[in-house]
């Protein structure tokens, strides 16, 4: 992204005016995880995908908590390829954090 003359020119072209208005980006973990490994070489790189075995390891779960969880659509966002289930590295940080309870 190129900041320029009161205008954000994104990377693909497209560009909107900011109108001396400075927006403030949102950022969860995971965005901020998937930042950093952009910043390493590939063989660096964290896996992105995972299968449910590893995502179960992951997170520290069951195999049938997880599969509860995808039953009933309350778990990580996951992608099913055929008969086999991934999940995105940054999709279980990202649910994780949302499941964090704040105590006063």
């Amino acid at each position: 992204m190129l900041e320029g003359s009161g205008s954000t020119i994104f990377n693909d072209g497209a560009s909107t005016s900011m109108q001396g208005e400075r927006r403030e980006r949102t950022t969860t973990p995971a965005l901020d995880a998937d930042e950093d490994a952009r910043d390493h070489a590939p063989e660096d790189h964290p896996q992105l995908f995972l299968t449910m075995n590893e995502a179960v390891t992951f997170l520290r779960l069951n195999t049938r908590s997880l599969d509860r969880f995808r039953a009933a659509r309350e778990g990580p966002a996951y992608c099913r390829i055929g008969n086999r289930v991934y999940y995105a590295r940054a999709d279980l940080l990202t649910w994780v954090w949302s499941q964090r309870v704040k105590t006063d």
